[in-house]
């Protein structure tokens, strides 16, 4: 695993300093066809990420945002969102991150989030305790489920649910509203017992489940299902501990 941990923060190198070069300065945004924002950022990140794996190892796939996906010719899959949370980077608000993971068929090995204004790196390994800059963390072990602390991109998230939603703001502590991929990264340090969002693709949880698990939470589809990179627009749940998921799993089932 020591190649791959040194592959992911050779990845995370060339991604902050290229987000920070363009880091509030008034750079040109573009649509996809779904009309999310993309930036030059996000397209030169991903380009010299997936250049680096191709020259080191070249026979690894590589499944991006950005620029579509190099099968695999041994089993091993990367997965890199360049910059998770565009609006907030376009913004100029600093909970963009990117996120970076290593899959072998439907086992994740490894996950990374990196947030460049910050210099914080959330990183988790198959069999290892997550860390963050090198110190191990973990998710909160006991909570009161009645005062949960949440966290979500929106409250469009639950548009089609409202009765959910009504749910979780009445067992729950507060919400944090917004924070793309941060929330995970403050869900594994033991600040939030819950992440729930939906219509997410692969780039943006595949990272998850080895940096969450590595902490001693959980993550799933809102069946309670594993998550897989072959899953897309999925609903993902990731929580700090086992009486927290049966919880809000239960919450899902009465009322979405």
């Amino acid at each position: 695993m020591q190649e791959f941990i040194s592959l992911t923060r050779q990845m995370t190198e060339i991604a902050g300093e290229l987000a920070l070069q363009y880091y509030r300065t008034g750079f040109d945004v573009d649509h996809k066809s779904d009309d999310s924002p993309v930036t030059i950022a996000d397209r030169e990140i991903e380009r010299q990420v997936r250049d680096l794996i191709e020259r080191t190892r070249p026979e690894d796939g590589f499944l991006g945002e950005e620029h579509g996906t190099k099968p695999s010719q041994n089993g091993l899959m990367w997965v890199v969102d360049p910059i998770d949370g565009t609006k907030s980077f376009v913004a100029g608000r600093p909970t963009y991150g990117t996120l970076i993971a290593l899959w072998e068929g439907d086992a994740p090995l490894l996950g990374a989030i990196y947030q460049p204004n910050s210099q914080e790196l959330w990183l988790g390994v198959q069999g290892q305790a997550t860390t963050l800059n090198g110190r191990e963390i973990e998710t909160k072990k006991t909570t009161d489920v009645n005062r949960l602390r949440i966290g979500t991109t929106s409250p469009r998230q639950f548009s089609p649910h409202p009765e959910l939603l009504a749910a979780l703001q009445e067992t729950s502590d507060f919400f944090i509203w917004g924070g793309d991929c941060y929330l995970y990264g403050m869900l594994a340090f033991g600040g939030l017992d819950v992440v729930i969002e939906t219509g997410l693709k692969a780039h943006d949880y595949a990272a998850l489940p080895s940096i969450i698990g590595g902490a001693g939470g959980l993550c799933s589809d809102w069946r309670g299902g594993a998550l897989t990179v072959t899953s897309e627009d999925t609903a993902v749940l990731c929580t700090a501990n086992k009486q927290v998921e049966n919880h809000v799993l239960d919450l899902i089932q009465k009322h979405a």
